[in-house]
């Protein structure tokens, strides 16, 4: 019975594949991470708008801050998770 063993060639294109597919991955994410922050600061200006009307501490106010905390928290997991996958990139190439 003949021995099979992986050849270097193999093994890069596996490599490579790998590290293909984390590259994908930390675009998307960091993507992601843009449209929030962009979605963040609309949300913000438009606090700053009410609260030049008056209408700090209105309902609307409120919703606009209750996202503006919300966007924040998901643009947090996205830099851990982009971190993560910087490292098994880096560890895959």
């Amino acid at each position: 019975m003949a021995k099979s063993r992986l050849t270097p060639d193999y093994i890069e294109w596996v490599m490579s594949l790998n590290a293909n597919q984390a590259l994908r991955e930390i675009h998307k994410v960091n993507e992601q991470s843009k449209e929030l922050s962009r979605q963040q600061n609309v949300a913000r200006q438009a606090m700053a708008k009410l609260a030049a009307e008056g209408k700090r501490g209105s309902k609307k106010w409120k919703n606009l801050n209750k996202s503006i905390k919300e966007y924040g928290e998901e643009i947090k997991t996205n830099s851990e998770k982009l971190k993560e996958l910087k490292c098994s990139y880096w560890t895959s190439a």
